[in-house]
């Protein structure tokens, strides 16, 4: 979860790309206004972090003179603060964030990889209030009072994106590899143990 001031609430997430600040008034993201006197409230956005791992092995990168490849950290940490471009391990284009990459050598040639992703169901955007010329925000008299007594509500809001740079993630991955995080295995359940029965072990809070 992360916390986000909103001076807006059921605003429209916007299309990418996003330019910020948007160049006239027609940027205003709209929604229903919930500051007071300009001041935001606070909403919690539901994230969940993703990790996937997987064991590297250099020796099947070989550069042109069949040279093995350098120890790959300083290449995958080009991703880093990228979100994706396209969909994404199910996910919609936007919504996931690399946040994170370790690289644990287990001997000369393999490394074990872990990649850390963040999902973001608005896809990290945040809101940030259009200033007047003394830095305030422009504000505006609300349609209603609060508790009888008038005040004003700010009358201008953009979208900002604080991660723009965006990727298509799944080329951090062999294409074997991607495919097998997609795919639930075994198909079929193999496990042994019988199947146990809990009736007796469950409360019934309907008596």
């Amino acid at each position: 979860m992360r916390q986000m001031p909103i001076w807006r609430s059921d605003a429209t997430i916007p299309n990418e790309p996003y330019t910020f600040p948007p160049a006239s008034a027609g940027g205003d993201i709209g929604g229903t206004k919930v500051d007071i006197g300009g001041q935001p409230a606070n909403r919690f956005v539901q994230q969940m972090q993703i990790i996937c791992e997987f064991h590297y092995d250099r020796t099947f990168t070989l550069g042109p003179s069949g040279d093995i490849s350098p120890e790959p950290g300083p290449y995958f940490s080009g991703w880093l603060g990228t979100r994706n471009s396209v969909p994404f391990l199910g996910y919609d284009a936007g919504q996931i964030l690399c946040n994170g990459i370790s690289v644990s050598p287990v001997n000369d040639q393999i490394y074990i990889m872990q990649f850390k992703f963040i999902f973001d169901w608005m896809s990290f955007f945040e809101q940030r209030p259009a200033p007047n010329a003394g830095g305030a925000s422009y504000l505006a008299a609300a349609a209603t009072n609060f508790l009888g007594v008038p005040y004003r509500q700010c009358s201008l809001v953009s979208w900002y994106q604080p991660y723009p740079d965006r990727e298509d993630l799944k080329l951090m991955f062999p294409g074997k590899v991607y495919e097998a995080f997609l795919t639930a295995k075994p198909a079929i359940n193999t496990c042994a143990t019988p199947v146990r029965d809990l009736s007796e072990k469950q409360f019934d809070f309907g008596t």
